[in-house]
């Protein structure tokens, strides 16, 4: 795999559904290389843990869908995908302008 600085969002996001893919399937040492390549401060894990249904998630995380500003694109839309973000010290995480 060819690493090179991460330039735009979108580029960041396409190497993270990479990364979610490449994790899927158990090539984690691929996967591992293109976190370190995106420079986020989180790791996608799926399946991670398998005993956790979707409705006992949803009862313990507030999942939401904000409005996040498109630069590239000079307007609002609501995301795409809800998300979610907890932290046992107060720390926030920012990204598309949104501060969670």
């Amino acid at each position: 795999i060819e690493t090179r600085k991460v330039e735009t969002p979108e580029e960041r996001q396409a190497l993270a559904d990479v990364q979610w893919a490449l994790s899927k399937i158990g090539r984690a040492k691929e996967a591992a290389h293109l976190h370190r390549v995106m420079d986020v401060p989180f790791l996608v894990m799926p399946s991670v843990v398998r005993e956790v249904s979707l409705e006992l998630l949803r009862g313990e995380v507030s999942l939401c869908r904000d409005d996040i500003w498109l630069e590239h694109e000079q307007r609002w839309q609501q995301e795409s995908r809800m998300t979610a973000w907890q932290s046992p010290v107060g720390a926030s995480f920012r990204y598309s302008g949104k501060e969670m």
